[in-house]
C-alpha cells in the first residue's frame, strides 16, 4: 500500500509544472564540483555521477561531508561528484534530484539529506523508477524504509538522541547543585535530526529534575533566525537563563556572538551544540562553548556513498544482503573540555583513513524498524 501511495504521489508531482530546477544559477542542471577520473567506471564503462543533495555549504558540517565524498571519488576512478544545495527548500531539492537523474541516467548514484520526511517517498519512487541506487542521511520517513525498496540502498544517521542527551548531561552537571534554567533552540519542524535531538535533551531533563525549561523554539536550522530568537530570550529572561541547548553548532556559534553583544559570557550562560564543526571545537578550546557532539561527516559522506556505489557496481545485492544493515547508526563523539585535545589530534589535525571496500563501512548498530 505504501508503495502504491508513493507511486501516485510521484505521478501527481510529475504532472505539475517544474520550476526552480538546477543548482548553477538557474541553468536547469546541478553544478559539477569536482571528482575522480573520467575513464572506465561502473557496469557500463561510463562515468558514474555521484550526486550529493545537501542543505548548503555555508555549514562546515556539509563542507567536511563533501570533502570526504571527493576523497572517495579520487580513490575511485571513473566517478565524478555533483553537489546540489537546496538551502532548506523542499521543492528545489526534489527538482534538483529530478534534473540529476535525467542527466545521469543509470550511470549515477545519490546521497540525499532530505529537508523533511514529507519528500522521502517521492525521492524513493523517483530513484526506483530510474533504477538509481541512493543512500539517505538524517531523515527517514515513517513507512519509507530501505528494506522495502531495491534501489534505496541504505539510510544512515548518528544517534541524535544519545548524542544530544550526552551533551545536555555535560551542561546540567556544570550547573551549581545541578540546578538551572535553560532554553531549547531546535532545528526544523518534522525533521528527524531536530526531533531526535530534542528527545535527547528531554531525556536528560527527566534525569535532572532541578533543571527547568523556560522556552523552546525552532530555527529552521538558520543561524540568523536562531540569533534573533536568542536575542529575544536574552532580553526576556536576562540573568534568569543558565543555558541554551542548540540543535547544531552553527546555531550555537550565532548564539555565542549574540551573547557577547549583550555582554554575556560562558560564565553566565552555558552553550551546547551538535555536529563538531571546527569553529565549535575552537570555541570549546577557548571556553566559549561547553560541549558538542561530532557527527563525523567524514565517515558519513564517504561510507554512505560507498554503499550506493557498491550496489551500482553489482558488488552489493540490496535484496539478499543483511537487511538490518540497510538502516543504521554511524559513530558520534561527545566533545568537551575533557577530551577536546585528543579530538583535535585525531579529527582536526588529521583525518581517519577509511576502507571504501566495505559496503557498510560506517555501521555501528541497526536502527530499529517498526514491525509492519
Amino acid at each position: 500500500m505504501k508503495k502504491l501511495f508513493a507511486l501516485l504521489l510521484s505521478a501527481a508531482m510529475m504532472m505539475t509544472v517544474l520550476t526552480g530546477c538546477g543548482g548553477n544559477g538557474g541553468s536547469g542542471q546541478p553544478a559539477d564540483n569536482g571528482g575522480g577520473a573520467d575513464e572506465g567506471a561502473g557496469t557500463s564503462g561510463k562515468t558514474c555521477l555521484i550526486g550529493l543533495s545537501i542543505r548548503g555549504l555555508d555549514n562546515p558540517y556539509y563542507v567536511e561531508l563533501v570533502e570526504s565524498v571527493k576523497a572517495f571519488s579520487e580513490a575511485t576512478p571513473g566517478t565524478e561528484v555533483v553537489t546540489m544545495e537546496h538551502h532548506s527548500d523542499e521543492q528545489k531539492q526534489v527538482n534538483d534530484i529530478k534534473s540529476f537523474l535525467s542527466r545521469g541516467g543509470k550511470d549515477c548514484i545519490l546521497y540525499v539529506d532530505p529537508q523533511s520526511a514529507s519528500i522521502n517517498a517521492e525521492i524513493a519512487q523517483l530513484c526506483e523508477d530510474a533504477g538509481v541506487y541512493w543512500t539517505s542521511t538524517w531523515t527517514m520517513a515513517e513507512d519509507v524504509y530501505p528494506q522495502d525498496y531495491k534501489y534505496y540502498a541504505a539510510h544512515q544517521t548518528v544517534d541524535n538522541t544519545q548524542g544530544a542527551y550526552e551533551a545536555a548531561k555535560v551542561m546540567f552537571e556544570s550547573f551549581p547543585d545541578k540546578t538551572g534554567k535553560v532554553v531549547l533552540l531546535e532545528g526544523a519542524v518534522a525533521n528527524d535530526a531536530s526531533d531526535e535531538r530534542l528527545a535527547g535533551w528531554q531525556k536528560a531533563l527527566e534525569e535532572y529534575p532541578n533543571v527547568e525549561v523556560l522556552d523552546q523554539q525552532a530555527s529552521n536550522w538558520d543561524p540568523q533566525t536562531g540569533l534573533n530568537i536568542a536575542q529575544t530570550w536574552l532580553t526576556k529572561y536576562g540573568d534568569e537563563m543558565d543555558g541554551i541547548c542548540c540543535a547544531n553548532d552553527s546555531l550555537a556559534l550565532a548564539v555565542i556572538e549574540g551573547m557577547k553583544a549583550k555582554g554575556k559570557t560562558a560564565d553566565d550562560i552555558k552553550i551546547i551544540g551538535f555536529d563538531g564543526i571546527p569553529d565549535a571545537i575552537t570555541a570549546i578550546q577557548s571556553g566559549d562553548m561547553l560541549a558538542t557532539c561530532y557527527s563525523n561527516g567524514w565517515c558519513q559522506g564517504a561510507y554512505g556513498v560507498a554503499t550506493a556505489y557498491h550496489a551500482y557496481q553489482g558488488e552489493l545485492d540490496t535484496e539478499t544482503c543483511e537487511q538490518d544493515k540497510r538502516a543504521y547508526y554511524t559513530n558520534a563523539i561527545t566533545v568537551s573540555a575533557d577530551n577536546v585535545a585528543q579530538f583535535v589530534s585525531e579529527y582536526i589535525d588529521s583525518k581517519p583513513t577509511l576502507d571504501y571496500s566495505e559496503s557498510f563501512g560506517g555501521f555501528v548498530k541497526p536502527i530499529e524498524i517498526p514491525a509492519a
